[in-house]
């Protein structure tokens, strides 16, 4: 009688210390399942807000010192400014019109639980020039790089053909110009700081617009991008105008300082 109570005892140790591996096994599995949609979602979240910082700083970029803030909550996720291009250059037929280096983009890097989610492009597009108006300047897409990432990448040309029109000169006779607008945003690392929920603050430090007169009605823009890991992309589009006097290019450069600290 004793040694069979002594082997039930022992049954019941085992049984219970089974149950509480299952239900802390069942609960460490709940807990990941939980945790992976949890940072799905933030991730899904965070498209959003990447497309509507992609929108204002398309936004600000056409007003010297507007500013603006943007608001991250996130757990596992947060913006970060870091560079992608070494060179970024753009010639209209051989007169360079920017020469720029060190050019950052803005990036959301997921949690590590979040799986490949491929490239796709959520707003803008991947072409150097643009020559859809209605086209984005900013390109915002997703990719893959150890971690699912959302990225902000404005460093692109949009081109748009105003029409035609008259100029009268000093000596009072008249031209008849095709006119073309070229914008460009390039952005600028400020301040970093901070934990937690995090803030961008974006303020237009420069915006300055150029007049470039051709003797000519077409012209052929040549884009140049050349990343941080030395591979370069060039992109080659004519413009052609109406057959009249030559060709006024309104060039205009915002710069925007993408910042984590406020001042």
């Amino acid at each position: 009688m004793i040694k069979r109570g002594f082997s039930t005892v022992i049954t019941t140790s085992i049984i219970f210390a089974i149950l509480m591996i299952a239900i802390i096994l069942s609960i460490w599995y709940s807990y990941g399942i939980l945790e992976s949609h949890a940072e799905v979602i933030e991730y899904e979240n965070g498209k959003n807000d990447m497309l509507y910082l992609s929108y204002v700083i398309e936004k600000i970029a056409s007003d010297f010192n507007a500013s603006t803030y943007l608001r991250f909550n996130t757990r596992v996720s947060a913006p970060s400014i870091i560079q992608k291009y070494r060179i970024f250059k753009v010639r209209i037929n051989n007169q360079v019109i920017i020469n720029d280096t060190d050019i950052p983009i803005v990036l959301l890097k997921s949690g590590s639980l979040v799986t490949d989610q491929g490239t796709e492009i959520l707003r803008g597009t991947n072409q150097l020039v643009i020559i859809d108006p209605e086209t984005p300047l900013t390109l915002t897409y997703t990719t893959f790089d150890e971690r699912a990432l959302i990225i902000v990448d404005p460093v692109r040309i949009r081109v748009t053909q105003l029409g035609v029109f008259k100029f009268y000169l000093n000596n009072g006779s008249a031209v008849n110009l095709n006119v073309v607008n070229i914008d460009y945003i390039r952005l600028k690392m400020g301040k970093m700081g901070g934990s937690g929920v995090i803030t961008l603050y974006l303020k237009n430090i420069y915006l300055n617009k150029t007049n470039i007169f051709l003797p000519f009605n077409d012209f052929t823009i040549t884009a140049t991008q050349t990343d941080v890991n030395n591979q370069t992309v060039t992109e080659i589009k004519t413009i052609t105008g109406e057959i009249v006097d030559g060709t006024l290019i309104i060039f205009s450069k915002s710069i925007v300082e993408v910042s984590t600290v406020p001042g």
